[in-house]
């Protein structure tokens, strides 16, 4: 029905996903349907039936871009609830005289994500453009591209374990944190450890009581991994930005 609503929108667009291709958008204000289609070949027991593997995100003039689990209504022009991607991310920092400043930080590296849903939708605020295949990786142990980085995992039905082994800077202080939406039947957690210059981990764990939308954690622990553990192998439905942010030498760092 979404359909016939946006069928006069020059800015609203949907894609079905059944191998790869590249999408473009060139609008100031653009929003696009994602649908993925069925996958008739065998794959493991626990790949999704329906995913999109992003990649090469590339945001013209930093364009402000989010992931949205769902698919648009009403409301879609400001409902951020049901984000599960957002760069720039916004972090808190202090400035020159000591304030603390809420900064969206932009990320130039995004990890390639895979989007375990049958369909979601993008909006962005300018030009971007991004590979999408329908095709699962089966990677569960990733190390990133760059120190100053983000990406998502999307875990549903049939778990596996997540891990980011990140590159390390170790003259330089920063944050990580995570994006999530957390609906859980069973326990899962987040930790990222191996802080690199000694210190706690960083971590938060969930279970059947802690639903959450839309919500932030972070720290001033720079880890050199990332793991996501669930106690069931189908403990419900965890969507995870992680990001990690390194500061510039002459950056205050938050206390």
């Amino acid at each position: 029905m979404f359909l016939f609503f946006f069928v006069s929108d020059e800015t609203f667009d949907v894609r079905v996903v059944n191998g790869p291709q590249v999408l473009t958008r060139n609008s100031d204000s653009s929003t696009t349907v994602i649908l993925n289609t069925q996958f008739l070949n065998a794959s493991p027991y626990y790949d999704p039936d329906k995913t999109t593997l992003v990649t090469g995100i590339r945001q013209f003039r930093k364009t402000p871009i989010n992931f949205h689990y769902g698919i648009p209504g009403f409301d879609w022009q400001y409902k951020t609830s049901n984000q599960f991607f957002e760069n720039p991310q916004p972090i808190e920092l202090f400035d020159d005289q000591g304030t603390l400043q809420e900064n969206m930080i932009f990320f130039e590296s995004v990890e390639p994500m895979q989007i375990n849903l049958p369909y979601w939708y993008i909006t962005a605020d300018g030009s971007f453009s991004l590979n999408m295949d329908s095709t699962s990786n089966n990677e569960n142990i990733h190390k990133t591209n760059s120190t100053n980085t983000t990406g998502v995992f999307i875990l549903n039905d049939i778990w596996m374990d997540q891990y980011v082994n990140f590159v390390t800077d170790s003259t330089r202080k920063g944050y990580s944190g995570v994006l999530v939406n957390v609906d859980l039947t069973d326990g899962a957690c987040i930790t990222f450890n191996n802080a690199v210059n000694g210190g706690a981990d960083f971590q938060r764990c969930f279970d059947a009581n802690n639903k959450i939308v839309h919500g932030q954690f972070s720290t001033n622990v720079i880890p050199k991994s990332l793991l996501i553990t669930h106690k069931n192998y189908k403990p419900g439905t965890l969507y995870c930005q992680y990001f990690v942010y390194r500061l510039k030498l002459k950056q205050p760092l938050l206390p």
